[in-house]
């Protein structure tokens, strides 16, 4: 209990005290008064005892007869005693008013005790009041495209506490403090950005709405990329050859994927998002653009990572419309000194959705192992599951990280 709440129960401790020595000591006082009243009784009936003996010597034979006269009198004096005592409050009504007051005090403190301690967690004996989560912005939460913005929470006290941020569309790097980046999406809208954080059994939630402006990129046909989209400079040391088997083709797809970002051999930051992005052209409506980082040196023979914005509430990318245009996804590579390969695919539908529930099941237990080129339908980590149907490669780069 905090200093106030044991200072109101003091005083209402005290209250409940004084009303009770109130009322004992007008029940003392009550009572001392009957007391007088009833000796006062006594004294008038010895008095009447005496006039008695008084009359009896003093009337004669043919007079009043004393017994007449003496009821007479005493019918008087007991009518008036009885209607004195008629006035007098008894004491049994004194009891009740006594139990009744003890019990509303009684009452009375239970109550604020127990309104006072609703929705707290006692710990060592003092109640924890529910913490509040709240996200702090490091400045107004409108951003233009591929802006940055910083981002806090607060309202959860102590350091064992786990985060997990997540943007509909933009990026949040890192993804699991308590202070991380936005980057605002690279086309004009509402982005949702939404924190949990976990500490023991208490799990708590805050959302804010970011308003993303700027121009609307128009898809035209052979476009080339905005100049808002800087390429990484290529290093004159860079060497990197493919140890990838053939592309990955099922069926042929109509229309031309371009990798304009970052361009062919590059040297890229390890360990940080980097800018993929391109062009489409001629693509049929309904299919869903992929891109995919190869790995040689990961499994048996290479492996393949989807990359997505949020795995965990199974992201796709927008279906195409037939309408060329642009796409754009952030990657993150892995150790320096290893060379990569940038594969964007095309699927359908159905192997659209196989990837997107592919990574949610890897986000839930947080092991990515990437798929295998000829690895089975389905399997369990450490073990990849092989590429699923309907997968079309459209472009490729190399990178190598530094």
């Amino acid at each position: 209990m905090d200093p106030i709440n044991f200072a109101i129960s003091v005083i209402l401790a005290l209250i409940g005290t004084i009303l009770t020595l109130l009322v004992s000591i007008f029940n003392s006082r009550l009572t001392k008064r009957r007391e007088a009243e009833k000796e006062k009784q006594e004294a008038e009936k010895e008095k009447n005892r005496q006039e008695k003996e008084r009359r009896d010597k003093l009337l004669g034979p043919g007079g009043i007869p004393p017994k007449t006269v003496e009821e007479a009198v005493l019918i008087v004096r007991e009518e008036k005693s009885e209607k004195r005592q008629a006035i007098l409050p008894t004491a049994g009504g004194s009891n009740i008013l006594l139990r009744l007051i003890i019990v509303f005090f009684v009452i009375s403190t239970a109550s604020y005790l127990f309104i006072n301690n609703q929705g707290a967690s006692p710990v060592n004996g003092t109640p924890t009041p529910i913490p509040q989560l709240a996200i702090v912005t490091g400045g107004p939460c409108q951003l233009t495209p591929g802006n940055t913005l910083p981002l806090s929470v607060t309202g959860i006290p102590g350091t064992d506490v786990a985060y997990r941020w997540l943007a509909t569309r933009g990026n949040i790097n890192p993804p699991n403090n308590a202070a991380v980046t936005y980057t605002a999406p690279n086309t004009p809208g509402d982005d949702i950005i939404t924190v949990v954080a976990q500490k023991g059994d208490t799990a708590l939630q805050a959302t804010i709405t970011c308003k993303v402006i700027g121009p609307t990129l128009t898809p035209v046909k052979n476009a080339t990329i905005p100049p808002t989209f800087t390429p990484i400079p290529s290093s004159t040391a860079w060497a990197c050859t493919s140890y990838r088997f053939p592309k990955v083709q099922d069926i042929d797809i109509p229309g031309d994927v371009k990798i304009e970002i970052p361009p062919q051999g590059t040297d890229i930051p390890s360990g940080r998002n980097v800018l993929v992005a391109g062009t489409h052209t001629g693509i049929p409506a309904g299919k869903y653009l992929w891109v995919f980082v190869y790995s040689p040196q990961a499994g048996t023979h290479g492996r393949y990572y989807p990359q997505t914005k949020d795995a965990i509430n199974g992201w796709q990318p927008e279906p195409t419309t037939w309408q060329d245009g642009l796409w754009s996804l952030d990657v993150n590579f892995g150790a320096p000194d290893e060379c990569y390969e940038v594969i964007v695919m095309l699927a359908n539908a159905t192997t659209s959705q196989s990837i997107a529930d592919q990574l949610q099941a890897w986000a839930t237990i947080n092991n990515y192992t990437g798929y295998e080129l000829d690895g089975p339908p389905s399997t369990d980590p450490p073990d990849a599951p092989g590429l699923p149907d309907g997968l079309v490669e459209k472009a490729s780069i190399e990178v190598k990280t530094k």
